[in-house]
């Protein structure tokens, strides 16, 4: 069973999403792409800088969401950063150097495609880091996003949950088609062929990593159409509504 929080603004629910969690409750939901450009706008005005972080299982759709979130919002305000394993120069820094590398300038959203829980996780699972050197990284990123908080940073951190049982499914069904092949990758199966394992660290992590003002959303990815305008509703309206331009 899983330890994740569901934890809900309480700005969103006045829009319609009493939880979110994947199973959409928005009844009240922007649509009027007006809005949601007036208000991105006011965050530019406010110098607000955004970072919203996308994790996830393996083919849990969490690239296809950010791409359709992004398509919801204007282009001035936004950079995509996709957080690949760091490359041999790279290591020769801290390892959280690469992530501060890409937040975001005030006013402006940074989307990205993974963060470093991938990093560690994938590093703890594969025996280059021991539990010990684990743990204190994690330690390492908790004060880090508390600091980001404290300096005035907006973080919203989404992990795509699925079963281990659709995350086959899906790897198969990719696999099938030569136009998704290649999406396919020894790390998805490795995952999903360690499925119990990989949920108990998932689990530990999100748990340790959302007491930083910075809490876990989680997109309950299975077989359910992610809705990416109830998630940029979500992000709009994450900060006081005292400190936004009104749209009437």
């Amino acid at each position: 069973e899983h330890m994740y929080h569901y934890t809900c603004l309480n700005p969103i629910s006045r829009h319609g999403l009493d939880r979110f969690s994947g199973n959409y409750l928005a009844t009240d939901r922007i649509e009027d792409a007006d809005v949601v450009l007036v208000r991105s706008a006011s965050m530019k005005e406010m110098k607000l800088p955004v970072m919203v972080i996308f994790e996830g299982w393996g083919a849990a759709g969490k690239g296809t969401i950010l791409g359709k979130v992004i398509k919801e919002l204007d282009p001035r305000f936004f950079h995509v950063a996709s957080m690949a394993h760091p490359t041999k120069e790279e290591k020769r820094y801290p390892f959280l150097h690469r992530y501060m590398q890409e937040i975001p300038e005030a006013g402006k959203f940074t989307f990205y495609d993974r963060y470093w829980m991938e990093e560690i996780t994938d590093s703890l699972m594969d025996g280059s880091l021991s539990p010990d050197q684990y743990k204190k990284r994690v330690v390492s990123i908790i004060r880090a996003e508390r600091a980001l908080v404290d300096n005035g940073y907006l973080i919203m951190k989404f992990f795509c949950d699925i079963s281990r049982k659709e995350q086959k499914s899906r790897l198969k069904e990719l696999e099938k088609d030569d136009n998704t092949s290649w999406r396919v990758t020894d790390a998805d199966w490795f995952e999903n062929s360690h499925y119990d394992e990989y949920q108990k660290i998932y689990d530990s992590y999100i748990s340790d990593t959302s007491g930083t003002g910075a809490p876990w959303y989680i997109i309950d990815s299975n077989g359910v159409k992610s809705t990416p305008s109830d998630i940029v509703t979500f992000v709009l309206y994450s900060f006081p509504s005292s400190v936004v331009t009104s749209t009437t």
